[in-house]
């Protein structure tokens, strides 16, 4: 016989117990998946029934405060507004939903102090893991004495200081694999652009140039010091206003590519017949740029997804060494690099 409710009544867990004749242990059991449990598949799946004829809804802030899971997950990028981040945070969510958890995602614009305010902020929400592209290069932070107890999987680049699991891309052969491509198309002149250098990936992608320049005995010229797209753009333009001005760019991601783009056209110059720019991170509409853009493309869902995987995995209870996984990019190759035909090549990693 089915439990009966007044209106307006929430459901209880001893509503579920009783729709389905089982002890309030045992429905307590089947919530919150206690291993060791001595009741049959058959009986979890009578309260499951149960839980969804009465539309029961677990409290999972009371569960949480009573050292249970949360069912939720943080998940700290450095930009929302980022196409590539927005591919990571959307490889996380697939991920989340398979397990009904539900994640958190918050941004930290490359900023230390908000990442600590941020980490603290998802820890009061007793996050069960954390998921985490990290700003800090320095060994021992707020941010690592934080995660230390939590399990965390770091997203795009190492955390200086902190044992866990990792997913990247090897920015070093791809930026390096990128520029060689440049010097193919016969380019001396090639400068590297962006800002933000103290960012593990900034500083890949930089040596990844610097290797490239120096097998090929050419002059390296790294805009460094620049904190912003403004500033970089206005080095830009002082850079090809001068007498020798560079004749390709490799640039550090899609904003300071499109930057270049911009300072090219406004000193009159064409691309790629001027200047040929290439560059790291694709977007959605980098090929119907006039021209298309040549970029190195990472798999941000794939990132995301693999990330969450190995979160879900620790949060099951896996043990044993760390991962370090590291995924492929590819290099398209548009019309902005000189080429005139698209193709693909795969960077070696």
């Amino acid at each position: 016989m089915s439990v009966v409710l007044k209106r307006g009544t929430a459901v209880t867990i001893r509503d579920v117990a009783r729709e389905a004749g089982v002890g309030l242990m045992t429905v307590s059991r089947v919530i919150n998946e206690v291993p060791g449990h001595k009741f049959s598949p058959a009986t979890a799946q009578k309260v499951r029934d149960a839980i969804d004829r009465l539309g029961y809804e677990p409290n999972n802030v009371a569960r949480s405060l009573r050292g249970r899971r949360s069912g939720v997950i943080g998940v700290i990028i450095t930009g929302i507004s980022d196409p590539f981040w927005a591919s990571c945070a959307r490889g996380v969510e697939l991920e989340a939903r398979k397990r009904n958890y539900v994640p958190i995602v918050v941004a930290t614009d490359e900023d230390c102090e908000l990442e600590e305010r941020q980490v603290a902020a998802l820890q009061a929400h007793r996050v069960d893991g954390m998921l985490i592209a990290s700003t800090y290069r320095a060994k021992r932070t707020a941010v690592t004495k934080r995660l230390a107890n939590l399990p965390t999987v770091a997203i795009d680049r190492p955390i200086v200081g902190l044992k866990c699991d990792c997913v990247l891309v090897d920015n070093l052969a791809a930026a390096r694999n990128a520029t060689e491509h440049l010097i193919g198309h016969g380019h001396r002149r090639i400068a590297f652009a962006g800002y933000a250098d103290r960012v593990y990936t900034v500083r890949e992608r930089i040596d990844g140039y610097l290797e490239a320049m120096e097998r090929a005995g050419l002059e390296r010229n790294v805009l460094e010091g620049a904190a912003d797209p403004a500033e970089t753009h206005r080095r830009v333009i002082d850079v090809l206003k001068s007498p020798f001005r560079p004749t390709a760019f490799f640039a550090a991601n899609t904003l300071v590519m499109l930057g270049i783009m911009q300072a090219a056209q406004q000193l009159g110059l064409n691309v790629p017949r001027d200047v040929a720019i290439t560059g790291f991170e694709d977007f959605r509409w980098a090929e119907f740029v006039k021209p298309g853009l040549t970029v190195v493309r990472q798999p941000g869902e794939a990132m995301g997804q693999r990330a969450a995987q190995l979160l879900f995995d620790r949060l099951s209870g896996k043990q044993g060494p760390f991962e370090h996984c590291v995924l492929d990019t590819e290099l398209i190759v548009r019309e902005s690099c000189g080429c005139g035909a698209e193709a693909v090549l795969r960077t070696a990693v």
